[in-house]
């Protein structure tokens, strides 16, 4: 099946109608429908780098690899361009960097009539998202990310112990209520970090969910009992 460039993830729809697969290279979703395994429509993704996509609540989510944090390259009085800070968008002058994180796939009666619900994408997610994955059993979306701490501190000596970035889990939710953050650096033990957090599942026994922290040797484990 030819679909656009660095295909990354797929997800089906429960009835094995069609697959919906991100197209990182070149923002899209295509829609392959499985009876004949053609791709029947693109769907554009106004992001940098459709990776994730998962299914809940009877549409497919997906989230970009890059987004922005409402911050914006601050220049000097003199010259603009010469940028020497990263600050939140607060003053007239100053184009945020876009932030659309979480994209609905709503599907057609056919495939071919599947479409993106601008209504619904969420924003203020994280900086670099790395997957998306539906919690069995709630609407919530898990998205492990990493937020960008550019817009708090600047220069080296401000960055402490030379963390640039938050690890986090984000829970969205496919209903549309108000997103969850589960720090993992203040959850982590001493000496102990889950870095870049890429890719995570849940225990399809106990009340777990396992992060992997790609840019460590470790995986996280979260008791997910109480939330």
């Amino acid at each position: 099946i030819r679909v656009g460039a660095e295909p990354h993830s797929l997800v089906f729809d429960p009835s094995g109608t069609r697959a919906w697969v991100t197209c990182s290279a070149q923002e899209r979703v295509d829609v392959v429908r499985t009876s004949d395994y053609s791709v029947v429509r693109s769907l554009r993704i106004q992001a940098e780098g459709p990776r994730g996509i998962t299914f809940s609540n009877g549409a497919a989510w997906c989230v970009p690899l890059l987004s922005g944090n409402n911050t914006a390259p601050r220049g000097t009085l003199a010259d603009p361009n010469d940028v020497r800070t990263v600050e939140r968008v607060v003053g007239p002058g100053l184009v945020p960097l876009p932030d659309r994180d979480l994209f609905r796939v709503l599907p057609g009666a056919q495939p071919t009539l599947d479409r993106i619900d601008p209504g619904a994408t969420q924003t203020g997610l994280g900086t670099i998202l790395f997957d998306v994955v539906a919690r069995p059993g709630t609407n919530e979306l898990w998205i492990p990310n990493t937020d960008a701490l550019n817009s708090e501190r600047t220069g080296e000596r401000d960055f402490v112990d030379g963390q640039v970035v938050r690890n986090r889990i984000t829970i969205a939710d496919a209903t549309g209520a108000a997103p969850r953050i589960v720090d993992l650096d203040a959850l982590a033990p001493a000496g102990a970090k889950c870095a870049q957090p890429t890719g995570l599942d849940f225990d399809p026994v106990r009340p777990r969910a396992y992060v992997c922290s790609y840019g460590s040797d470790l995986v996280t484990v979260l008791d997910v009992s109480s939330s």
